[in-house]
């Protein structure tokens, strides 16, 4: 009988100094990595990138704002501090639950409590640099995804960016011991070429006619995508004022003047404005590092099961629009559409998008959960997918039925860790008769935690 694959969690601790987790897991069968191989790459570069999105999406605004709290705390502390030390109360008065009350302060301790001030003005002025700075950060992101994607495409087509042949000199001889070591080398080099000696726009241009697809053909996406790089290019180098230069690139590029900032105005970074930033950068490397993987290796499954993973990660996290943008991408397309197993989940993460909208109406939710199931017929479907309809449409009558054929019937059975991992049951858990299903059909049942973070919900992405 085979033993229950396990895994093996090792902790040590030293109180008040020190903890570390150490997990290990069995040996596997020598199966390579799935980055071992050109489809392997192109999906470990799509997850990175998710996850890059997300990051920014999450932790950036959540330390910016931790900033803010802390400013608007010691603003109130230090205040109240400086005014019950120095200055004589006047007047106290309520009203509505809000107190009102004046102080007289010596004129002679007004430097002092601007000094006072100064210094919360300070921890102000660090959580407003930090977003500055994460525009910066992630425009730099994407350059270095660039970086790793032009690496995968040299080695699919090493003659797109070398030709069929390349000059040597004598001197180059003498630095390589082998023609593969210097041919290397010029392939590095006219990577770095391209990279660093052409803008943004230039290398989607480039790269698109090399290897006979438009990455420019969102006219919209990619004029506010100009935008972000040009905004940042200002803070890093123009001390974040609008001169000529942003102006005429953004209009040239296709963004609307009565969204741009007037000349000689001091750009800032808000909350909302990092947020559609960070959705623009990685659309358009979302979408360039998919259509060449279709175009290039005509892995259309492949790209496919990728954004569905995507998809999902987006909705993990509460980013639907995100999820709703991506999950179009694959669907839309126009040639090579299977209607497989993930032509199936493709439409469920996206009919998930309307599902889990918390900025939506019960009607447009339900309109729009049955719009992106229209795409397909359901007829043949399996129990699994019934199992899944019915947690969309939030029919929980007899679940616990549908949950237990779900795992026991076809060839595509509900497994244990789907039903705590599957974006799709984060509403089902919370329901009994879905959880009796689950006990009847798997034994038991592990308690987690449902409370779920809800502040990426924004309609503005």
């Amino acid at each position: 009988m085979k033993q229950e694959e396990s895994f093996t969690v090792t902790i040590k601790r030293k109180e008040g100094e020190s903890f570390q987790c150490k997990i290990d897991f069995a040996d596997d069968d020598g199966e390579p990595s799935s980055g071992k191989t050109l489809p392997g790459e192109f999906r470990k570069l799509s997850d990175n990138w998710t996850t890059t999105c997300v990051s920014f999406f999450e932790v950036v605004p959540f330390l910016s704002d931790i900033g803010y709290f802390y400013a608007d705390r010691d603003f109130e502390q230090k205040t109240q501090d400086f005014l019950g030390e120095h200055g004589t109360l006047k007047s106290s008065e309520q009203e509505d639950g809000l107190t009102v009350q004046q102080y007289d302060v010596p004129f002679r301790e007004l430097e002092l409590f601007s000094k006072t001030l100064g210094k919360i003005s300070q921890l102000l002025k660090t959580a407003e640099t930090l977003k500055r700075s994460a525009l910066g950060s992630l425009v730099s992101e994407y350059e270095a995804f660039w970086v790793e994607l032009l690496a995968i495409l040299a080695r699919v087509r090493p003659t797109a960016f070398l030709g069929d042949e390349f000059v040597v000199t004598e001197a180059e001889l003498t630095d390589y011991d082998s023609i593969e070591e210097l041919r290397y080398a010029k392939l590095q080099q006219a990577l770095d070429d391209i990279l660093h000696g052409k803008s943004h726009i230039e290398v989607l241009d480039f790269i698109g006619k090399k290897f006979g697809g438009n990455l420019l053909s969102d006219k919209k996406l990619i004029s506010e995508f100009v935008e972000v790089c040009q905004r940042r290019h200002l803070i890093t180098h123009a001390g974040a004022k609008v001169n000529k230069r942003y102006l005429r690139i953004c209009l040239d590029a296709g963004c609307d003047v009565e969204t741009l900032p007037k000349l000689g105005e001091n750009v800032t970074i808000s909350r909302k404005y990092l947020r559609r930033a960070t959705a623009r950068i990685y659309q358009v490397g979302f979408f360039s590092l998919h259509l060449l993987w279709q175009k290039l290796l005509r892995d259309t499954e492949g790209s496919d099961s990728a954004v569905l993973n995507a998809s999902h990660t987006f909705l993990e996290n509460d980013l639907t629009k995100m999820a709703r943008r991506i999950s179009k991408f694959s669907l839309e397309r126009k040639s090579n559409r299977p209607h497989n197993v993930v032509h199936a989940y493709l439409i469920i993460n996206q009919a998930q998008t309307y599902a889990f909208d918390k900025s939506l109406e019960d009607r447009e939710r339900i309109e729009g959960v049955e719009k992106c199931l229209s795409q397909r017929d359901w007829s043949m479907k399996s129990a699994l997918v019934e199992l899944v309809l019915a947690c969309l449409r939030r029919e929980y009558e007899g679940i616990d039925d549908k949950v237990v054929a779900a795992a026991t019937v076809g060839e595509q059975s509900l497994q244990y860790p789907d039903v705590f991992t599957w974006n799709v049951f984060r509403e089902a858990r919370d329901n009994s008769t879905f959880i009796d299903g689950v006990t009847r059909a798997f034994g038991s049942v592990v308690s987690l935690d449902a409370n779920r973070s809800i502040a990426l919900s924004n309609p503005d992405t």
